[in-house]
């Protein structure tokens, strides 16, 4: 690429150029922050690897299908197609008898259908974030849990009765929400499950991370 320039984190503010690009193989979080703090602030745009397709045909169907719904399906932000096909992949292999999540939107489809049981914590809070859901032909409503109201008092008055093989924070991301979610969630985790943590770009989410 003409006029590409590779630096290290500590170059950024010494550097002239239009748009900072960062590879999600080699993201950092130090060369975000410097390039937001600079005046005026850089462009930054994010390179995704695509990831190999599922072994499962059929999950790849349910990935496109999800990801193929209107970026307005809800009021809440959705989940970027990249990071579903990484769920499946990293996924793949270990069966998830039992899933989490805090939020709601795609991800709720994708483990309706890739998680024995799913409990999700949520509240649609006029976002349509439960009730899209909720009416999509793709959510298995017959393998959701749903504890609907806001995370900080659900959680900690949920019984958790079993160990979860998968988890997803993605509910409120103001401080100290991200924080108390992992504090209920992590105890709850079976050995070697896996624990998605999104938005780490938000200050909030990247002093949790």
């Amino acid at each position: 690429i003409n006029g590409l320039t590779i630096v290290a984190p500590s170059e950024i503010r010494s550097i002239k150029a239009d748009a900072l690009v960062i590879s999600s193989d080699t993201f950092e979080e130090t060369m975000l922050q410097k390039a937001l703090q600079l005046n005026p602030p850089m462009p930054v745009y994010a390179l995704y690897k695509e990831d190999k397709p599922s072994s499962d045909p059929a999950r790849n169907q349910l990935v496109e299908g999800i990801i193929n719904l209107p970026s307005d399906w809800h009021k809440a932000g959705t989940m970027m197609g990249p990071v579903l096909k990484a769920t499946i992949r990293h996924s793949e292999g270990q069966p998830i008898r039992r899933s989490l999540e805090t939020g709601s939107g795609k991800t709720t489809l994708l483990l309706s259908n890739i998680s024995e049981k799913h409990t999700v914590f949520s509240l649609d809070g006029g976002t349509d974030s439960i009730t899209a859901v909720r009416k999509s032909p793709l959510f298995r409503s017959d393998r959701v849990e749903w504890i609907e109201g806001p995370s900080q008092l659900t959680l900690p008055q949920y019984k958790f009765t079993d160990v979860f093989d998968f988890a997803l924070i993605d509910g409120p991301h103001g401080y100290p929400f991200p924080e108390l979610e992992y504090y209920y969630i992590y105890p709850h985790l079976a050995a070697g499950a896996l624990l998605l943590v999104d938005d780490i770009h938000i200050p909030t989410i990247t002093n949790l991370f």
